[in-house]
Order: structure tokens, then C-alpha cells, then sequence
């Protein structure tokens, strides 16, 4: 089984986002994209953590949970 990379990971809760892409922006690994749902998502293998994207939300839609 392979080990997890971080303790944590940051996710997007669709029904708080308001599609403004600032996390979009602020991401320098390209680890935010739009989802089949046309929702915002967050691809775990990509993000580093680095929470630029949980610190630049306007409307606190990102979180952070237990990996």
C-alpha cells in the first residue's frame, strides 16, 4: 500500500465556492481545474500544499481535512 504524501489535504466545498477562479489563480502548481460538474476541484496528486489557494478564498470555500 502506498503511503500518503501529506497528513492533509485542502478541498473545495462546491456549494460555498462562488466561481470567482481566485484559487484558480493563486495556484502556481496548476492543481485547480473545473470538474465534469462545472465545479472548482482541487487534484490531490498536483497540490503541494502550500495553501495559497485556502489563503486567497474571499468566501472561505476551501478547506482544510485529514488525508
Amino acid at each position: 500500500m502506498a503511503k500518503k504524501k501529506f497528513k492533509f489535504d485542502y478541498v473545495i466545498r462546491a456549494e460555498d465556492c462562488w466561481d470567482c477562479a481566485t484559487c484558480v489563480t493563486e495556484c502556481r502548481e496548476e492543481a485547480i481545474f473545473v470538474n465534469d460538474d462545472v465545479r472548482y476541484e482541487i487534484d490531490q496528486e498536483k497540490c503541494i500544499r502550500c495553501a495559497r489557494c485556502f489563503k486567497a478564498c474571499p468566501v472561505e470555500a476551501i478547506e482544510k481535512v485529514s488525508a
